[in-house]
């Protein structure tokens, strides 16, 4: 498609690169928007006419989304090795809050940490539902179909809901009947006809259709309403609650004109159908289709993200902050100027809890010497000491100069405090492709199997991490088999140090077994290791050393020794020297 005529907006152009990218759009007499895209055809630019903040994004590896950037705002987002998103960090002028996710064992959600340090946890069942969302609710239970079915609280209220057999919602309704006891009812088609309120029956709702399914009228605590529409068209003619309103639309274009009746408006539009005159305030869109401003009851200006979120609004000196995560969950709102911020959590999509905090910026629940307020809004944890929990504190990040929301500042693929361990540099992305110790493992791959990169030999074991690599042996661990025997003894005499079971065995028939051998430093390959002429086997039976020719040092082989364990020169000397006395 490269052209679609509406009413409202009239002519819009999209142009094309060759494989069909939307390059560019211009709507009615607007100015052209700009897009780029990388090599995989992925998003990368959007340039914006005028003034309205370009949006940058740039994508990992594995294709998932680095950052989204305009300028005003920026989200960084961190994924675990399995593409799970386990951080969004956003920046808003010298603000900063970061969200934090962790999952089970089947990538399924089970914690998300907010900006504020607060943890909810939704202890997933097999299916990826949450089966709590601590601490507001301690229990969940499902329909088959994945509708919730029970909610417990956890001040022990307890609200179930009700399904039709079309799997509509049939009622809501807490165990007391005291709090909510609510009953749908629906038209053949499936439109709600009434919702009925058991408590208060002021608060009983009826709606009535048209042919057409567009509500027609509606009775509630308000009154009798009624509505009336042009013909050939889905626009409003009519209101009716008591005093009623009239609505007229532009000729040809389609686009409400004014609303007459007990409220008067009327309305002008940009080119892309935005309303920017209502009679009583005026609003600024700009050319992405965000709200910037507005004037009527005070002025109100407002910021968005790269995804066309609010994230600023700013209202007669007062500002506050909406933190809105990439799936559309608002999860915080901070208002600085009113010392406060409100937390939302969410039973998947849907909203069950509200938590307000006040004082925020006299309160300091880590004992850091950083009110929460300042470690909120700089994207820290106000109940934590380590907000990308790397290891580091945050206030070692920051005599660092790393990033405390970062475990990897620099993107090498290390983590922060792994390179301070081992005297690498946080802050340059190159040094993991170094080889600290010239054992001839990369950096960054010493830090993936967890070993030393300043040890040629982390496990100790006599056989250098490299060599452990190409012998699939484990460089942690001195006897990867755990048969009793050092991966370097089996090594060297050619034994399996990945199969236990080679322990037991007796390869030169000595009368040792190899793990014998290797506890007695005698070689499982040769009959008489130190060649005094008695087989391992019978040194040890008798008592002599497999690995000494003269066990007991009085310049005798074992074998041609009546007496091996007993020096009878040394002896004599002791027993003259008590003569002496």
């Amino acid at each position: 498609m490269w052209k679609v005529t509406e009413p409202e907006t009239g002519l819009t152009e999209f142009g094309r690169d060759e494989v069909g990218n939307m390059i560019s759009r211009q709507v009615g007499n607007s100015a052209v928007t700009l897009f780029t895209y990388d090599e995989l055809n992925r998003l990368k630019s959007v340039d914006y006419p005028g003034d309205t903040p370009d949006v940058a994004r740039d994508y990992d590896e594995n294709g998932n989304v680095k950052y989204v950037d305009t300028g005003l705002t920026r989200w960084d987002y961190v994924y675990d090795a399995r593409n799970n998103r386990t951080a969004e960090i956003l920046t808003v002028g010298e603000n900063r809050f970061a969200v934090r996710y962790d999952y089970d064992g089947e990538d399924f959600l089970s914690l998300t940490k907010y900006p504020s340090g607060s943890i909810i946890r939704y202890q997933p069942d097999a299916l990826g539902r949450p089966t709590q969302v601590s601490p507001y609710l301690s229990h969940v239970e499902y329909y088959g179909d994945g509708h919730p079915k029970r909610l417990v609280y956890a001040n022990g209220t307890v609200v179930n809901t009700a399904l039709t057999p079309l799997l509509r919602v049939g009622g809501i309704s807490d165990d007391t009947g005291n709090i909510i006891d609510l009953d749908y009812d629906y038209d053949p088609v499936g439109n709600v006809a009434a919702i009925t309120n058991g408590i208060d029956s002021n608060a009983t709702v009826a709606i009535g259709y048209d042919g057409l399914d567009r509500i027609a009228s509606a009775t509630g605590s308000w009154g009798a309403g009624n509505v009336t529409y042009y013909p050939n068209s889905d626009n409003i003619r009519s209101k009716s609650t008591g005093a009623g309103l009239n609505y007229s639309y532009e000729a040809g274009t389609n686009r409400l004109s004014s609303i007459t009746g007990a409220r008067s408006y009327s309305f002008l539009y940009d080119a892309y159908g935005n309303v920017t005159d209502n009679g009583t305030t005026t609003f600024v869109y700009d050319d992405a289709g965000n709200l910037r401003s507005s004037s009527g009851f005070g002025a109100t200006n407002y910021v968005y993200d790269g995804n066309n979120r609010l994230v600023k609004k700013e209202w007669f000196g007062d500002t506050s902050y909406e933190i809105n995560t990439t799936d559309g969950r608002r999860l915080l709102e901070y208002a600085p100027t009113r010392d406060q911020y409100v937390e939302y959590a969410y039973l998947g999509s849907q909203p069950i809890a509200a938590r307000k905090i006040t004082s925020v910026s006299t309160m300091d629940s880590d004992g850091d010497g950083s009110s929460d307020a300042y470690e909120l809004s700089h994207g820290l944890d106000p109940v934590g000491l380590d907000a990308d929990g790397d290891g580091l504190s945050d206030a070692e990040e920051v005599a660092l100069g790393t990033d405390p929301l970062i475990v990897d500042t620099d993107g090498d693929g290390i983590s922060d405090k792994y390179e301070v361990l081992v005297g690498m540099n946080p802050l340059n992305g190159s040094d993991g492709a170094s080889d600290n110790d010239g054992d001839g493992i990369s950096n960054i791959e010493e830090y993936l199997l967890g070993t030393n990169a300043n040890n040629v030999d982390t496990d100790g074991d006599g056989l250098n991490d490299a060599l452990e690599v190409t012998l699939r042996t484990n460089p942690l661990i001195a006897d990867t088999d755990a048969d009793g025997m050092s991966d370097k003894f089996e090594y060297v005499y050619h034994l399996d140090p990945l199969d236990a079971s080679d322990a037991g065995s007796d390869l030169d028939y000595d009368g040792l077994s190899n793990v014998d051998e290797y506890r007695h430093g005698a070689n499982p390959l040769v009959v008489d290791t130190d060649l005094d002429g008695l087989a391992d086997g019978d040194e040890v039976a008798l008592g002599t050393d497999p690995a000494n020719q003269d066990t007991d040092g009085d310049g005798m082989l074992d074998g041609e020794d009546d007496n091996p364990m007993l020096n009878i020169a040394a002896l004599m000397v002791i027993i003259d020297q008590l003569l002496l006395y």
